[in-house]
Order: C-alpha cells, then sequence, then structure tokens
C-alpha cells in the first residue's frame, strides 16, 4: 500500500511539473510571436502602429505587467518603448526570457549582457554596434535595449526600447559629434548640479527651493539659478481631466526658467544645447520625444520636446518660440486620467 502511495505521489508531482513546464513554455512562445511582430514592423519604420494608432503589442508575463506603448526620440527616430516596476523575481523572469527570446529571433545579431549585482543591462543589434546614445540612434548603433534595475524597496524597474530599423530619420554619425563620454558625478557643473536640484525638488512641488508667491520672480538668492537665464519663477498650473468632469481639472505647480536669445539662430542652438543637456540628467524609464505646437492666440509656431515620468506625475519640457526658449519642470498633485 505504501508503495502505491508513494508511487501515485510522484506521478502527481510529475504531472504538476510538467503541466508548469508547459505553462511557462506556452507563456514564452506568445512573448516570442509579439516580440516577432515587433522586430517586423521596425523593419517598415513601425508605420503599421503610428498610421493606424492602433494598440501595439504587449510584451507583459503572467508575473510581469508592463506598459506598452510608442515613441520618437529627439532626432524623430519612432522607437516601441515598455517599463514596468514589478516584483524582482517576476522582473528577472521577464528578463531572462525577453533576451531570450531576442537571440533566438535575431540569430545574426551581438547581445552584450552585463550585470551589476541585481541589475541587468543588454544592447543588440549588428556586430559591434554602439549603444543608443540620449538625443536618438545613428546607423550603426544598437536597435535594442533592456534593463533591469533593482528598486530601494526591493522591487525592480523594468525598461525595453526597440528603434525603427528603417527610419529616414537615421543616419551616419557626424564624425565630429560622437558622443563624449559621460563625466561622472564629481563633474558635474553648475548646470547638472542646478538641474538636479530641481528634479529632487518636484516631490514636494518645489517647497524646498524657497517657493515665491505664484508668478513672481525667484530671487537671485534663490538655491538654484541657470547661468544666462532671464528669469526663473514658480507658478500653479492646471490640466484638464478625462471624463465628464471637465471642470474639475488636475493642479500642479511649475518651475520654469526662461533665456531671450539675440537670434532664432541663437534661440535654436540654446534649445538644442538644453535639451542634450536634460536627456543626460533625467531618469532613463522617461519616454521623451519632440512635440512642435502652434500658439492659439498667435498661430506663432512652437517648437517643444517633453520628456514624461511614467505615469504622468511630473514632466519636463523645453520650448522655443522666436527667439525665446524656456525651461519647464512640473509637479502634478494626480496623474493624468
Amino acid at each position: 500500500m505504501a508503495h502505491r502511495y508513494w508511487k501515485l505521489s510522484a506521478m502527481l508531482v510529475s504531472l504538476l511539473v510538467l503541466l508548469a513546464t508547459d505553462a511557462v513554455g506556452q507563456n514564452a512562445d506568445l512573448s516570442s510571436k509579439k516580440l516577432q511582430i515587433i522586430f517586423d514592423s521596425a523593419m517598415i519604420d513601425f508605420r503599421d502602429y503610428r498610421s493606424a494608432g492602433g494598440a501595439v503589442p504587449d510584451l507583459s508575463t503572467d508575473l510581469a505587467k508592463l506598459t506598452c506603448q510608442m515613441n520618437t526620440w529627439a532626432n524623430n527616430v519612432p522607437m516601441y518603448v515598455c517599463y514596468a516596476q514589478t516584483a524582482l523575481a517576476g522582473g528577472d523572469s521577464w528578463f531572462r526570457s525577453i533576451i531570450d527570446g531576442a537571440k533566438t529571433l535575431q540569430a545574426g545579431w551581438t547581445f552584450k549582457v552585463t550585470a551589476n549585482g541585481d541589475n541587468r543591462y543588454a544592447d543588440g543589434g549588428p556586430e559591434n554596434c554602439e549603444v543608443t546614445p540620449t538625443e536618438g540612434p545613428y546607423i550603426g548603433q544598437c536597435p535594442f535595449h533592456a534593463q533591469m534595475v533593482r528598486q530601494a524597496d526591493g522591487s525592480a524597474s523594468l525598461y525595453l526600447w526597440i528603434n525603427s530599423f528603417s527610419s529616414p530619420y537615421l543616419y551616419h554619425h557626424p564624425p565630429s559629434a560622437k558622443p563624449v563620454r559621460k563625466k561622472e558625478a564629481p563633474d558635474c557643473d553648475d548646470f547638472c548640479q542646478n538641474f538636479k536640484k530641481v528634479l529632487a525638488a518636484r516631490t514636494n512641488s518645489f517647497a524646498e527651493l524657497g517657493a515665491p508667491p505664484s508668478g513672481e520672480e525667484v530671487s537671485p538668492d534663490a538655491s538654484v539659478t541657470f547661468s544666462g537665464a532671464r528669469k526663473c519663477t514658480i507658478t500653479q498650473t492646471s490640466r484638464p481631466t478625462a471624463g465628464s468632469d471637465s471642470s474639475a481639472p488636475s493642479q500642479g505647480t511649475r518651475f520654469a526658467c526662461y533665456w531671450q536669445e539675440e537670434s532664432a539662430t541663437a534661440a535654436e542652438t540654446r534649445f538644442a544645447d538644453l535639451v542634450a543637456r536634460v536627456q543626460t540628467l533625467i531618469p532613463t524609464e522617461w519616454p521623451a520625444h519632440r512635440q512642435d505646437e502652434s500658439d492659439p492666440a498667435t498661430g506663432t509656431q512652437i517648437v517643444g520636446w517633453l520628456a514624461v515620468e511614467p505615469g504622468e506625475k511630473h514632466d519636463v519640457r523645453v520650448y522655443r518660440s522666436a527667439t525665446s526658449v524656456s525651461l519647464n519642470l512640473t509637479a502634478w498633485s494626480a496623474p493624468a486620467q
């Protein structure tokens, strides 16, 4: 009897293992199929998703739920991007399955995978490809990047991007503009230090910067200054929320600095410099893109660039209109609905 009991138990255990293995295999197969769809779309510049505006494939798994969407680099190259914060075990499982799937589907690519403790980073593409810089990809740079970073609370932050393989905005990198190695923190200059102070202050609506009454100019004695800025202000702002109750906008606090240049060319130079600097200082999981607008009152063309924190609780924007340039950091009281 005992022999039959242990034999039955062993059969049940084997069946459970087989079912679990089959479920994992099916999940991996589904992820690989979706990943293949994304790679195929990247071959045609993501036209099927950019033109139709339909939902993009979701690379979530049972253990890691991600937000996936189309976005655009500052140099107008489209990219598919996913991000999430999840349990460390689920994040690790997702990272491994995505890398394994990418290696299988892109057998001709070279993948560089590095680890630092619980942190994982992977870049893939043609042999000897370089990592995409913050301003966007050029020809010969890796179109695939994935990362898992352990957070202070023990969770994992996940991030993935896949760049277009065929964008008309993909150029050869100008020899004179090759990416410069990032300076280490001790060499962080005045702009870097002041921007980091303002970015950190967003979590308490810039209160620690000694905010003056709404709309008044920040004192020259304030704890942050930006060279060349005509003035900096901290103001209250609002944005409409989705839904039937349009009379209840989301409230926020905005820190903004303004530059007035002598010509449109100088303003464009200032704008490009601010975007390049800010991109190296914001968190990597904040998707960024260029967004041109038209002033509804005057019809003036406004060139804009923005980076939005996942969940849209905070954002950073740079604008240029004629000879004026502005840098804006906004802390919202609630995420966008």
